[in-house]
């Protein structure tokens, strides 16, 4: 799974490049923390139904609907797109302008970081560059997570398999958890 974070890593890196080389210094902080918010808004929105990823059966009432962690993987990512595209997305600014909490994110706090950044402060900006690197990457593994479901582990298995460390005393239905639990992942 090493591989796969590293891999999820490096493409944050080349986003970020993207955006930085696409947009000017005061769009960029807001663009970054703009997607960071679409990205979390949306596993908010699915968090349910990855759940349900470990209580599926086939028609032989088999726990394993995927072989392949690559196919399982595909599938969740399948999935976030459509909640991303068709119910996150129109709604995406007016949640901009509202939202102070996303997850364990004191989303009011970040937007004040943006004005500083948009404004050449790049303290300001190296740590919302983290702060998206940190909480996305740590949604990717939410994402492996429940594939893992599909692949038939349970929940305490597919956290082990996701994130490669054993945390005690998880709450593994309560998303504001398990977010916190892959961000520790993410730390290590």
């Amino acid at each position: 799974m090493r591989d796969f974070i590293t891999h999820q890593y490096n493409g944050k890196i080349e986003l970020l490049k993207t955006w930085r080389n696409r947009y000017s210094i005061s769009e960029y902080p807001e663009k970054m923390i703009i997607n960071l918010l679409y990205e979390l808004l949306t596993t908010e929105k699915i968090w349910d139904e990855l759940l349900q990823y470990f209580n599926t059966m086939d028609y032989d009432n088999n726990r394993k609907l995927y072989n392949e962690f690559a196919d399982a993987h595909h599938f969740v990512f399948i999935r976030r797109r459509c909640v991303a595209l068709n119910i996150i997305r129109p709604i995406l600014a007016d949640q901009y302008k509202i939202r102070s909490d996303v997850g364990n994110l004191n989303f009011k706090g970040i937007k004040s970081r943006v004005k500083s950044a948009s404004n050449g402060d790049n303290k300001n900006l190296e740590e919302l560059e983290y702060t998206y690197i940190y909480y996305t990457l740590g949604h990717e593994l939410i994402y492996s997570w429940a594939a893992c479901g599909l692949l038939g582990m349970n929940k305490e298995e597919a956290y082990k398999a996701a994130s490669d460390i054993q945390i005690q005393n998880l709450n593994y239905n309560s998303y504001l958890s398990m977010e916190d639990a892959f961000n520790k992942a993410i730390a290590f």
